[in-house]
């Protein structure tokens, strides 16, 4: 729940610039634009922004949860 929270308020704050990189990376790979696809997309950059975030917590979160 922790790493929900703190990806969808670090997503929303970025939420410009994670729309433009969907594109970008939609109009690279593919030919026509597509929901599912760009639903997709922001699914796997949500996760990927995740990881990035609680990475650095895995020490301190693994300690209290041991």
């Amino acid at each position: 729940m922790i790493f929900n929270i703190i990806t969808g308020v670090a997503a929303i704050l970025i939420l410009s610039p994670l729309l433009w990189l969907i594109g970008v990376l939609q109009d690279a790979l593919f030919q026509d634009p597509n929901p599912a696809i760009s639903l997709a997309l922001f699914h796997t950059l949500f996760n990927v922004l995740g990881v990035i975030l609680m990475w650095p917590l895995k020490g301190p979160f693994g300690a209290v949860f041991k």
